[in-house]
């Protein structure tokens, strides 16, 4: 019952984040976006990074 309590109030908090191809986080452009949450980023001028990156550091940018 405490789980289940904490578990609510735990998600009405919680705001999921979705990335699509070709969104646009400064300096980065989603290159792929994987199914559980992983992005591929590459800069602006189409360089890539080395690694794919969890979602959680990273923010849209709206223009």
């Amino acid at each position: 019952m405490y789980q289940k309590r904490m578990m609510r109030a735990y998600n009405k908090k919680v705001i999921p984040r979705e990335f699509h191809e070709g969104d646009l986080e400064r300096p980065y452009v989603v290159k792929k976006a994987f199914a559980r949450g992983a992005l591929i980023l590459t800069e602006v001028d189409g360089k890539s990074l080395p690694n794919p990156m969890n979602p959680e550091p990273v923010k849209k940018y709206f223009t």
